[in-house]
């Protein structure tokens, strides 16, 4: 197996919620929707194939299972690309890694949000996406929510190979205590920051998204690009 793109050790992380998944009932899709359906349990679903509001961002650290510390010089991008996705458009990335660092391209879905002390506590989130990966190697996914200037991955991450095709990728029951602000919690040696979201009726909104993620294990430098479509996600009350 060609191995460039490859996070290094990731193996046994299906069970995320990393990066990125039906049932009732709002849908939003676009507008400047926020759920506030105070006194409701039924679940909130919200699903985007379009990816015309979408916020990109970029994480880019050391990677904690590499020798010696990285660079932090890596660069990534998310775009939308109106054609060629699982169908019609998707979010097209590209990371541009250096040995020795882990570099996460994402977005964040910028015309939804949800705010707990109006909507209800969240009980569990689940979600699924479609995900490409066009150069050789293998990617990390996480789910990821911002809340009052802070962004945390669900932990530990999975990941989807580059094997021509679009990949369904879910996760279910993902309570607060499977999100952290370090992505590689979860991962040999890298212990949690204690840092969560609040679920709670007390909680800020927040905001949901994806990021993908990449290191190299040898070399000096990739260029690795992925595409992301077919984003849902289900709130539990």
């Amino acid at each position: 197996m060609h191995h460039i793109g490859t996070l290094n050790a990731l193996r046994s992380c299906s069970g995320l919620a990393s990066f990125v998944c039906i049932a009732v009932t709002i849908t939003a899709c676009g507008g400047s929707d926020e759920a506030d359906e105070a006194g409701s349990s039924a679940p909130i679903v919200v699903s985007d194939g379009d990816f015309a509001s979408w916020t990109a961002f970029s994480v880019i650290n050391d990677n904690p299972l590499a020798a010696g510390t990285g660079p932090l010089t890596s660069t990534t991008t998310a775009t939308r690309t109106a054609t060629g996705g699982n169908p019609g458009a998707f979010l097209s990335t590209t990371i541009t890694v250096r040995l020795g660092d882990g570099a996460f391209a994402g977005a964040v879905k910028s015309d939804f949000s949800y705010s707990p002390a109006t909507s209800g506590a969240l009980q569990s989130l689940a979600a699924s996406v479609s995900l490409a990966m066009i150069d050789p190697g293998e990617s990390a996914w996480q789910l990821v929510i911002e809340q009052s200037g802070r962004r945390y991955f669900s932990v530990p991450y999975g990941t989807f190979p580059a094997n021509g095709t679009w990949n369904a990728r879910s996760a279910t029951g993902l309570t607060a205590a499977q999100f952290d602000t370090n992505p590689w919690v979860g991962q040999p040696g890298v212990a949690s920051t204690g840092q969560r979201p609040d679920f709670s009726a007390t909680g800020a909104p927040m905001r949901f998204g994806i990021a993908v993620g990449n290191t190299i294990p040898f070399g000096t430098v990739a260029t690795l690009r992925h595409g992301i479509d077919s984003f849902s996600l289900t709130i539990s009350r």
